[in-house]
């Protein structure tokens, strides 16, 4: 299992586009190395809404990496986790939504 240490995830500079849809950054906060990282994103239509204060969480890389089948990771149930799921290719039989259910059964 690969853990990035301690990693705090927050959306910022939010706007809404639809009122189904928000987007924002992404910063992920690395303390162990003392280091920030800011991607965009776009939030999915469904499931829950992410609160104004963002999500915190122990980011952990998906085993397996692109979570088409049920997820191995083993974090403890007790954990608050994030899954890092990779991008599939385009034209794979594997998408978005069955990446999110296994991320969601596995507890992420």
């Amino acid at each position: 299992m690969r853990s990035w240490g301690v990693l705090r995830l927050v959306t910022i500079g939010l706007s809404v586009v639809l009122p189904e849809t928000v987007e924002g950054n992404l910063v992920v906060e690395d303390f162990t190395h003392n280091k920030t990282y800011s991607f965009e994103h776009e939030a999915a239509v469904f499931g829950p809404i992410t609160p104004p204060s963002g999500v915190r969480g122990l980011l952990q890389v998906a085993e397996p990496l692109e979570a088409c089948s049920p997820l191995t990771n083993d974090i403890p149930q007790v954990l608050n986790w994030i899954a890092l799921i990779k991008r599939s290719p385009r034209g794979s039989e594997c998408d978005f939504v069955e990446k999110v259910h296994h991320a969601q059964n596995a507890g992420a």
